[in-house]
């Protein structure tokens, strides 16, 4: 029954936007869907734990951008395609059955329209916010300001800087410049000097 009703919303898609763009979301939300927990993980939880909260769809839009990080997911794409299995129990079938459902029912031509999809949401920072209060603690959240992600380094990443600075600052008081040779070569007389850390990082 589930996976009828995927087959039925992906011809609902194809018909109301047209063949080629129901193919082309398809792929799209598949090939960036495991990018997302990298952006949170490497980008976003980073300054909201600092009480920073910047825009989470630009951020991920600026993150897929980058061209490493586009290369790995769509690679990503196409080995999963390849390699996913037919699992009977799943509610989803594979991607690339859905693709060949929709690529063979008679082509439905739309007028292009290259507007990003966000521009149909008339408030993207109210959407943003409701979906991170679903997700996030509540005392986290209320301890987060909305900044532009031009700001995110000297509000977030600097105070961070700092606070590690202070924190392993009697370790390293007595290193000198001439030392880096031998620290770089020895990092672990770094890590003994510094000692445990005293947080969580």
């Amino acid at each position: 029954m589930k996976r009828r009703q995927e087959f039925a919303a992906d011809a609902v898609a194809a018909r109301i936007a047209g063949t080629e763009a129901a193919l082309g979301a398809l792929r799209r939300i598949e090939e960036v869907a495991p990018g997302f927990e990298l952006y949170w993980d490497r980008a976003y939880a980073g300054p909201l734990n600092a009480g920073v909260r910047p825009p989470l769809a630009e951020g991920f839009r600026r993150f897929l951008a980058q061209e490493q990080i586009a290369a790995e997911l769509a690679a990503g794409l196409e080995r999963r395609i390849a390699e996913e299995r037919d699992d009977p129990f799943s509610t989803h079938p594979p991607l690339r059955h859905r693709l060949a459902a929709v690529a063979a029912r008679p082509a439905t031509v739309r007028p292009a329209d290259a507007r990003p999809a966000l521009d149909l949401v008339s408030s993207i920072a109210a959407v943003e916010l409701e979906l991170l209060a679903a997700v996030l603690d509540a005392d986290l959240l209320a301890r987060t300001r909305a900044a532009p992600w031009e700001e995110v380094v000297e509000r977030a990443s600097v105070p961070t800087w700092r606070a590690h600075l202070n924190e392993i600052a009697e370790g390293i008081r007595d290193f000198t410049i001439g030392d880096l040779p031998s620290l770089a070569a020895d990092p672990r007389s770094v890590a003994r000097a510094i000692g445990p850390p005293t947080r969580g990082s």
